[in-house]
């Protein structure tokens, strides 16, 4: 005799079964987004400053004038701060002449461990996040893309020496190095719905320390700083595939680390970062953090093609946007064209974003891409490329 009871049992099971199925699907595309954006359209509400202005817990420790930078040992993770980046750009052309610019950047973020946990594997107080962005000039379309992970069995992490920092799939490790001669040979991967990039990075010379031999104030007061080294001007050469199409890339990258755990205070808005390249192999990195109450404060570092640095501070920098380019939703209007002026180096720029829609519409919105360069320094025209970050806006 047919059990109609047990086949209603076996059914429920069944079906248990298969909402903890889709349960833990959508636990996964949620922790794991990785889904490319063409287009901002809903775009979220930008916390990234407020995160970053807010009080952190006393347990960290605050960045004070006077530690030297380190390396390798200051490649690796610093776990007493609270917040922590390694930042890569970079600007590729294939064999074809078609442009392309990539961002790459691994976030650390700590916090408290849970006390009842802290025996599992999977406990950390380390939460990890990634963003890798795609800008394609010709097409004028931008692909971004997130992950996250906690910092536990391995899922995300970073190794001084060798170095290694990666997240999930992404990664950008150490495959050669010559500490003696500061040479370095970094491979660099990352995938996503739409795109892949596999890139070797080719660091030749020493990092370029901001602010006071690394030290770097964002405001007036001396309550916000960080921990700051770069190199800009990375070779670069790879293999960069978009919708199914391989292209032969090479380029110049730059990588930005920074460390800190009060970066900003509550009367900062946000922040206008570029950095720029010229085809003699000098470089220079200009930001100013806004403020409610009074002038932005301003920095700027220019390195010439040997290496040597010459910098300035707020009153020797001047820097105002020239046009806007409205967000889709029509909240915010974000500057794509700015003027430049450093009147000590008698250099004067235009810097224009190569397209206007490259914002990046992930949990930590903000706008981030390439842009071209042109204008007059010591009285000679000039050009060159490179890319710009604006927060809060």
């Amino acid at each position: 005799m047919y059990d109609n009871s047990l086949a209603m049992r076996l059914l429920g099971k069944v079906a248990v079964a298969f909402m903890l199925l889709v349960a833990l699907i959508s636990v996964f595309l949620l922790w794991s987004n990785e889904e490319l954006i063409d287009v901002a359209t809903d775009v979220p509400s930008n916390d990234v400053v407020e995160f970053l202005s807010s009080k952190p817990d006393a347990s960290f420790k605050s960045v004070i004038r006077g530690s030297p930078i380190s390396l390798p040992k200051d490649f690796g993770a610093h776990s007493n701060y609270r917040q922590e980046w390694w930042y890569f750009t970079g600007i590729l052309t294939s064999k074809n002449g078609r442009r392309f610019g990539y961002q790459l950047t691994f976030f650390r973020f700590g916090g408290q461990e849970e006390a009842n946990y802290k025996d599992s594997k999977w406990s950390s107080s380390n939460i990890w996040m990634a963003h890798f962005a795609l800008s394609d000039i010709q097409s004028g379309k931008l692909f971004a893309a997130e992950d996250y992970a906690r910092g536990a069995i391995n899922l995300a992490g970073v190794n001084a020496h060798p170095f290694r920092v990666w997240l999930n799939g992404w990664s950008v490790e150490e495959v050669d190095i010559d500490d003696s001669r500061n040479k370095r040979n970094w491979h660099v991967q990352a995938n996503s719905k739409s795109v892949s990039l596999d890139l070797q990075l080719i660091v030749d010379g020493a990092p370029v320390l901001h602010g006071d031999e690394g030290y770097s104030e964002k405001n007036w007061d001396g309550d916000s700083a960080s921990y700051y080294f770069s190199f800009p001007h990375i070779e670069s050469r790879g293999e960069l595939i978009v919708d199914d199409e391989s292209f032969v890339v090479t380029g110049s990258s730059w990588m930005d680390r920074e460390w800190s755990t009060s970066v900003l205070n509550r009367n900062q808005l946000g922040w206008d970062w570029m950095g720029l390249r010229f085809p003699d192999k000098s470089s220079l990195m200009v930001f100013q953090v806004r403020n409610r109450t009074n002038a932005p404060y301003r920095y700027a570092i220019y390195i010439q093609p040997d290496g040597q640095v010459q910098k300035f501070e707020s009153d020797g920098i001047i820097l105002s946007p020239k046009e806007t380019w409205s967000l889709p939703n029509g909240n915010s209007n974000i500057p794509i064209n700015w003027e430049l002026s450093i009147p000590a180096l008698d250099m004067s720029l235009t810097v224009l974003a190569a397209f206007n829609n490259q914002y990046l519409n992930l949990d930590f919105s903000y706008w981030e891409g390439v842009v071209d360069v042109e204008g007059s320094f010591a009285g000679a025209s000039i050009k060159g490329e490179g890319y710009l970050e604006m927060t809060g806006y």
